[in-house]
């Protein structure tokens, strides 16, 4: 028995590192373009708001924290928190291709029978069979288009997409905010026909997804069952909220030729025996240029694409300087502030001399805080050119709450600083501010002239002039 132990052990590592090779090599195809590119735009970042459907048979419901009995909205365990950290780094081994940077939003629980979707409720997605032991279970069921019909995967979007308002609503009043750029994951225990399914383009997805823990795993590390799989499959869905659609379903263009002689592509449909294997490949991982053009431009349509704004001040060598981003830019103080409340912000300065300066700054924006972009970011242009974040002037510093930067510039020249304004629960950029920071020299002041002196008027009598007229 022991001999068979330590077989299947061995064979259950040898699973476990050829899906992690298979995770790690994620469109490993793209990324070796990526190192011939200026860079890449992960400043720009879309969040993944996860909610399990309690009831629908998937286990990551299990061990959900409610407020009282009759909460729709409940806390996930410690352990799924970990399990959906995970499944968010592994997404983004995928997605960075695209330079897409996905963060975790929010991971809830939720009541569907308790999450009202106009005249029904979430419970409605679900369609209830009979399992293969002649219990009732529920599911949610994915359909093959059908010429003039709705499909049931479209009314349960529908019904999804409803059900947010309410899922809003009840996050609220416990104190949270979803963001707004953010992709809606819907999680149920099984999704027959499918993987999942999602709007394209759109901000709704739903998933099956179960974990588990591999008994031979000495850390006892949670994971999905299938997890590469589960990943790859996910990755698919949220290729469909940013406008990606399967190689055999895009409209004629290069980008369908790109992709249909991709055969690693991540936007195969899975195949099934319904569906010739030569026509419908298995999904891979790869993500093609073209592709990742898609998404930038549907990013835009939904309101993915994070904001960016431009300020600029002129600041003088060693005098104390204070740069206010409500002040140089109104629209980006104005854009992050909307839906919050917002304090007007002072600023205190005093320059002490050898003891440096003394700043205070008060207000700022609720749930909103600062920081600067790291030196070397490039952000595009619309002229297609690029723009490189600095450092900003010597002796100036951030204070995170505001946003202000101020201090004494300690060094002559321009400055490209940017600062990112961001949520402060979720961690998600809100904005950008681009600065064109000039330090002058401060104006020698003229020398005085020198006094001239007038002829002094001799002392004493003059003595009177000689005639010398002979």
């Amino acid at each position: 028995m022991g001999g068979f132990a330590s077989k299947v052990s061995v064979t259950l590592i040898i699973l476990g590192l050829v899906g992690s090779l298979n995770l790690g090599l994620f469109g490993q195809k793209y990324r070796d373009e990526l190192k011939k590119k200026e860079y890449c735009r992960k400043y720009n970042t879309i969040c993944l708001n996860f909610f399990i459907l309690d009831g629908s048979g998937t286990n990551l419901a299990d061990g959900a924290k409610y407020r009282d009995p009759e909460a729709p909205i409940g806390e996930p365990s410690p352990t799924v928190k970990k399990i959906l950290d995970r499944v968010v780094a592994l997404l983004n081994g995928l997605w960075d291709q695209c330079c897409v940077e996905l963060k975790l939003g929010l991971g809830s629980v939720v009541r569907p029978e308790k999450i009202k979707a106009g005249s029904k409720t979430l419970e409605d997605i679900f369609t209830r069979r009979r399992n293969e032991f002649g219990e009732e279970e529920k599911v949610v069921k994915y359909e093959e288009k059908k010429e003039g019909r709705q499909t049931n995967q479209a009314r349960v979007l529908n019904l999804l997409e409803n059900g947010l308002r309410d899922i809003r609503k009840a996050l609220e009043e416990n104190g949270k905010k979803p963001g707004d750029k953010c992709l809606n994951i819907f999680i149920v225990g099984t999704v027959e026909g499918a993987a999942g399914f999602a709007r394209t383009p759109g901000k709704v997805a739903v998933f099956g997804m179960s974990w588990y823990v591999d008994p031979w795993d000495p850390k006892r590390t949670p994971r999905l069952v299938g997890e590469a799989q589960a990943v790859r499959g996910l990755a698919h869905e949220i290729g469909h909220n940013l406008g990606l659609h399967h190689p055999g379903e895009m409209k004629e263009s290069p980008c369908k030729r790109e992709c249909q002689n991709d055969r690693l592509n991540l936007m195969w449909k899975e195949a099934r025996n319904r569906i010739p294997i030569e026509r419908e490949k298995n999904p891979g991982s790869n993500l093609l240029k073209c592709q990742c053009n898609i998404v930038e431009a549907t990013k835009a349509k939904l309101g993915l694409r994070t904001a960016m704004f431009h300020g600029s001040q002129d600041l003088k060598l060693g005098s104390l300087g204070v740069v206010r981003p409500d002040v140089v830019a109104p629209a980006f103080w104005g854009y992050i502030s909307r839906g919050r409340e917002a304090e007007p912000v002072t600023v205190v300065a005093l320059a002490l001399g050898i003891f440096g300066p003394l700043v205070q700054v008060n207000g700022g924006i609720g749930g909103v805080a600062f920081r600067l972009v790291s030196p070397g970011t490039v952000f595009p242009n619309e002229d297609g050119t690029v723009w490189r974040a600095t450092e900003p002037p010597p002796g100036l510093k951030l204070h995170e709450g505001a946003g202000v930067l101020a201090g004494i510039p300690g060094e002559p020249g321009t400055w490209f600083p940017a600062i990112e304004g961001y949520d402060a629960e979720t961690g998600v950029t809100l904005a950008y501010l681009k600065l064109l920071l000039t330090v002058e020299e401060a104006e020698k002041p003229e020398p005085l002239p020198l006094p001239t002196e007038e002829p002094r008027e001799p002392e004493g009598p003059v003595p009177p002039e000689e005639d010398h007229r002979s």
